[in-house]
């Protein structure tokens, strides 16, 4: 039941910030307080997809170098979606950072269904 209660907390507020980041187009201006919010919903989406075991791992995975980011200066940053997405909020891009986050994002929730939808799957005799 707690894991049911912590699944539904982490739906709540991941479509609580997806209502807030978006504006009348569908898609949130790259601003500093757009990305903190895009990021927000990152996370909660790779929580709930981790709480099930279905987190993937260029999301988030430290190690990753799957996700190239070019910075302004000219160098190349090899990482996850959110590092790579962390790194070019950093160098100001927040453009950029904003699709490396709604990336993470997708991934959070497509991992989780798929966790789910794939519990009981066993082989085919």
């Amino acid at each position: 039941m707690k894991h049911l209660a912590k699944i539904a907390a982490g739906v709540s507020a991941a479509l609580l910030l997806s209502s807030s980041v978006a504006f009348a187009g569908g898609k949130a201006a790259p601003t500093k307080e757009n990305f903190e919010k895009a990021l927000a919903q990152a996370n909660a989406a790779l929580d709930r997809a981790a709480s099930v075991e279905g987190e993937w791992r260029d999301s988030r995975w430290k190690k990753s170098t799957f996700v190239k980011y070019k910075t302004k200066d000219g160098k190349t940053h090899k990482s996850s979606f959110l590092g790579a997405a962390e790194i070019a909020a950093a160098d100001g891009d927040y453009a950029s950072a904003m699709k490396f986050a709604e990336t993470a994002t997708f991934q959070g929730n497509m991992g989780y269904e798929q966790a789910v939808g794939q519990k009981n799957i066993g082989p085919r005799f």
